[in-house]
């Protein structure tokens, strides 16, 4: 599994990369004692393939979002990026912690403002005009 993960990263050109194993009875990760290997595994293959990799274990046990499917996933993901009041809380929390972490890959964030830099990012509309140039 590591395997095909990381060579279809490093394959489209991917140097820095965010692994989110979620964990939880009804996840494909049941045990937060099986995410540690799998992350120590993740973590020694990247070290190893040049790739600057970070692994972050999360709650699995339940879904997230309002939709199920790709179409209701995606309308969550557009009322998070439109600041919708009825965007799903927990989604979008799970998104900025994310995007937090990823931002974190750039030296001149400290982690204290990752997140709050991505909820800055969102809140002010400058992540959904970014999702608009990447589709043009």
């Amino acid at each position: 599994m590591i395997a095909s993960i990381l060579s279809k990263k490093i394959a489209a050109g991917s140097t820095y990369l965010l692994i989110d194993i979620p964990v939880g009875a009804s996840a494909k990760v049941r045990s937060q004692a099986d995410a540690l290997k799998l992350r120590k595994l993740f973590e020694y293959v990247g070290d190893n393939s040049g790739l600057q990799l970070e692994v972050v274990i999360t709650d699995g046990s339940q879904p997230i979002g309002n939709g199920i499917g790709p179409a209701l996933e995606a309308r969550d993901i557009m009322d998070i990026l439109h600041n919708d009041p009825h965007a799903p809380v927990d989604l979008k929390e799970k998104a900025l912690l994310l995007a937090g972490r990823i931002l974190e890959f750039d030296p001149d964030v400290r982690g204290g403002q990752s997140y709050h830099l991505a909820r800055d990012l969102i809140e002010s509309g400058r992540a959904l005009q970014a999702s608009i140039c990447i589709r043009s």
